[in-house]
């Protein structure tokens, strides 16, 4: 008889929690943080693709980098707040960071792959959002 080879649960679970702290906390301290804390600075030469002013789009991102990473921490709407910083790797990949080589933009590849991860699989049974569900 063929053996199979599975994943814990328990194992899966710890690494879906580890995940969601890891790249939350990461994204917040690393990313979010600053960009809050330097808004006045940041904000009048901060990348703005649509024209519209570096202000809004520098507040697009402290919203996506700080809000979306807290509640990934939390695990509350952790599948829209991974879905809404997928986006915004997308966009960093893609427009802000066009032309760059792989190695420049590795960090926002590694934090893409994790939120898609996060966005597939959930943010696992220690979360907001499971104790929500089990009602």
């Amino acid at each position: 008889m063929k053996k199979s080879i599975g994943i814990n649960s328990n194992i899966l679970q710890l690494s879906l929690l580890l995940l969601r702290l890891g790249v939350g906390i990461m994204m917040l301290v690393n990313h979010g943080l600053p960009k809050l804390l330097n808004y006045n600075t940041m904000a009048p030469q901060f990348f703005d693709p649509l024209q519209v002013s570096g202000h809004f789009m520098l507040g697009v991102a402290v919203f996506l980098e700080v809000l979306c990473s807290i509640l990934l921490i939390a695990g509350l709407f952790s599948r829209w707040a991974a879905l809404l910083l997928a986006i915004e790797m997308l966009i960093t990949i893609f427009v802000v960071h066009a032309g760059n080589s792989l190695g420049e933009l590795e960090l926002n590849l590694h934090y893409l792959v994790s939120y898609i991860v996060l966005f597939l699989l959930g943010p696992g049974r220690v979360s907001i959002d499971n104790g929500i569900s089990r009602r």
